[in-house]
């Protein structure tokens, strides 16, 4: 690829150098770590690019070597005043002798090598690393769902997505005494609410970083009482993690709504109890109701039948007044009449159906009565007749005889 091409491709998508100095003060407690341990340490940065990483560690007192195979770059650093050889990295190494170096560097290179030619670089790196020398690697993690399905493919040159156990496994079996790795640079939304999806697309660490130590001598020094270099690396989260928080926020949330759910329903039981109750209440206050009603009703009833009573009793007596007025005689001939018969037998009959009985039986005794003793009355004054003629006829008949005789 044409240099130029690549020099302007890293200086729109990587940032200015400015913004890459800035994203390497994460690296500040290691270095510090580094000098507290060495003097003048020796450092080789491979795939030196512009030079941010030596500028660097050039000011804090490394004494930098760069390797980057673009020319322009490498022109760049060495116009700077920087030691940048123009040529192969593994060319290059080839021709350090054994532990040359205290400090092997790269960042966002060995994603462009091939697994073989990086197999090597790491064969060389720790052949030419001091005893208790270090190897710091930074590449994109491909545990971020972003980098690892597009933005690795934006740099055209990538071809090796590195995972971080494999490389692991690889600089341990080479001969590396320990070796950490670390998810840093977290995406804009690290920050963001567990709950969201997104947290766990663009809020994943987007790099990755491997430090190596040669021996365990470099491992003492770096995991000593006193070092805490691990504080300032920007650890982000994998996305793991994410998937995790998420599940926890989830689960936190269904538990809470769960938990809501289950108070209306115990609040809903103790409205159905009251409910119940009500009905209850409700039932018995319509049979009291319903009691009173009937109670009120026959009161009522009982009332207009008073009234009644006492109107037709007061009916009677007037009626009663009136017919001791009118001759027995007329009252005979009166009640002689089938007319009358028959309306005095409706007014009982009526008076039977609105359960005035005591009236009916009294007009029933006491006029019936007239007409029982009436019809008795002619019943005997008919038999008087008949045995009035009957006697009156056989004197008759004893008078002719004796006439007869004389």
């Amino acid at each position: 690829m044409n240099s130029n091409f690549y020099f302007e491709f890293e200086k729109k998508f990587r940032g200015s150098q400015k913004d890459v100095l800035k994203r390497l003060q994460i690296y500040d407690g290691l270095l510090a770590q580094i000098l507290l341990n060495i003097n003048s340490p020796k450092l080789l940065d491979i795939g030196s690019g512009r030079g941010e990483w030596m500028t660097k560690c050039s000011k804090l007192g490394f004494d930098c070597t760069g390797i980057d195979f673009n020319q322009t770059m490498s022109v760049l650093s060495q116009d700077q005043g920087m030691n940048v050889i123009c040529d192969d990295a593994l060319n290059t190494m080839r021709n350090f002798d054994d532990n040359s170096f205290n400090v092997i560097s790269s960042f966002h290179m060995i994603e462009h090598l091939n697994q073989e030619y990086l197999s090597k670089l790491l064969v060389e790196s720790k052949r030419i690393l001091t005893s208790d020398g270090i190897l710091i690697f930074e590449t994109p993690s491909i545990d971020n769902l972003l980098i690892s399905t597009n933005l690795f493919y934006l740099d055209p040159t990538h071809v090796n997505h590195i995972n971080p156990n494999q490389l692991k496994f690889t600089l341990e079996h080479i001969g590396f005494h320990k070796t950490e790795f670390f998810y840093i640079n977290g995406g804009p939304l690290q920050d963001s609410i567990n709950s969201r999806i997104t947290r766990i697309l663009n809020g994943v660490a987007q790099d990755i970083v491997f430090i190596a130590t040669k021996s365990s001598v470099s491992s003492l020094f770096l995991n000593s009482i006193n070092s805490n270099w691990r504080d300032f690396l920007d650890i982000g989260i994998s996305t793991l993690k994410a998937a995790s928080d998420y599940d926890n926020e989830i689960v936190k949330k269904e538990e809470l709504m769960l938990s809501r759910l289950q108070a209306q329903e115990i609040a809903i039981y103790d409205l159905r109890k009251e409910v119940l109750s009500l009905e209850k209440n409700y039932e018995i206050i319509i049979v009291l109701l319903n009691t009173l009603r009937i109670n009120l009703l026959v009161k009522i009833i009982k009332r207009i039948k008073k009234i009644l009573l006492k109107s037709f009793s007061k009916f009677l007596s007037l009626l009663n007044s009136i017919l001791k007025l009118i001759p027995s005689s007329l009252i005979k001939i009166a009640l002689s009449k089938k007319i009358i018969l028959i309306l005095i037998s409706i007014v009982i009959d009526l008076l039977k159906k609105i359960k005035l009985h005591s009236f009916s039986s009294k007009i029933e005794k006491k006029y019936f009565q007239k007409v029982e003793v009436d019809q008795l009355s002619k019943k005997n004054n008919r038999f008087l007749l008949d045995y009035y003629h009957a006697n009156l006829c056989f004197s008759e008949n004893d008078e002719n005889l004796d006439n007869e005789r004389n």
